[in-house]
């Protein structure tokens, strides 16, 4: 029993490999097509997702601002007639630091979550 293999002949390759076109057929034209609609209609979802989270983080961010400033005028005005009337009382200096400390707080995270959602393409 002989274990020859046959020989390869690169001309039969050659002579069926030149047949082909380098046009793509229907089908493939097609296959692109429905990919190339698929990739849009992915990326509309990507685009309308976005826009409602802009929405609702936009909504949220003003809810956040608007609390901080209500309980900013609440505490300053407590630490100016409280004071008076001796019932509530606070420090210059603790007065100044929470009112510093909690503006840069909610400016920073205003500034960070409009950045994200709001930056320019």
């Amino acid at each position: 029993m002989s274990t020859e293999s046959p020989a390869l002949d690169l001309s039969a390759i050659h002579e069926a490999t030149a047949n082909i076109s380098s046009e793509p057929d229907d089908r493939t034209n097609q296959e692109s097509a429905a990919l190339e609609a698929e990739s849009k209609r992915v990326e509309l979802d990507g685009k309308r997702q976005d826009i409602e989270a802009r929405k609702e983080y936009a909504n949220k961010i003003y809810r956040l601002i608007s609390v901080w400033l209500g309980c900013m005028i609440v505490i300053v005005l407590l630490a100016g007639f409280g004071s008076k009337c001796e019932w509530f009382k606070m420090a210059d200096s603790v007065l100044i630091a929470l009112i510093t400390t909690t503006t840069a707080s909610v400016i920073g995270l205003f500034a960070i979550v409009a950045n994200y959602l709001f930056k320019n393409k």
